[in-house]
């Protein structure tokens, strides 16, 4: 990031939810902090901004990957040696809908979403 090529056109996108937050404070202590894109993702209804924290639910960030894949904007290449593991973990995310409201998590046969909210979060529109 410390490229200037990398450093003027680009932004990493860092899930500062729980143990990425340690690691957003190491990344902006080491002055990648104009490129560091944070996200807190919620449960929440809305999307906010706080202390430079993006605050963003995760139905939008998991909507917004679908249209892009339903829209054929975004294609996973079948030469990546995890896409296997994203397609499992794409096929086995499920909506459930309680008296508090939506969740997303993967069926039993997956306990993974790892690799899905790593390319939710960099397929996100950074603002």
């Amino acid at each position: 990031m410390a490229n200037p090529n990398i450093e003027r056109d680009h932004r990493i996108a860092i899930d500062a939810t729980g143990v990425g937050g340690p690691f957003l404070d190491f990344l902006r202590e080491s002055g990648v902090n104009r490129n560091v894109f944070a996200v807190s993702i919620t449960s929440g209804e809305r999307q906010s901004v706080h202390r430079n924290t993006h605050y963003i639910p995760k139905r939008d960030l998991l909507t917004n990957l679908q249209l892009l894949l339903q829209n054929r904007a975004l294609k996973i290449s079948t030469h990546l040696p995890h896409t296997p593991i994203l397609r499992e973990e794409l096929a086995s995310l499920r909506r459930h809908t309680a008296a508090r409201g939506e969740t997303y998590e993967p069926d039993r046969a997956s306990r993974h979403d790892d690799l899905l909210m790593a390319l939710a979060l960099a397929a996100w529109p950074r603002r």
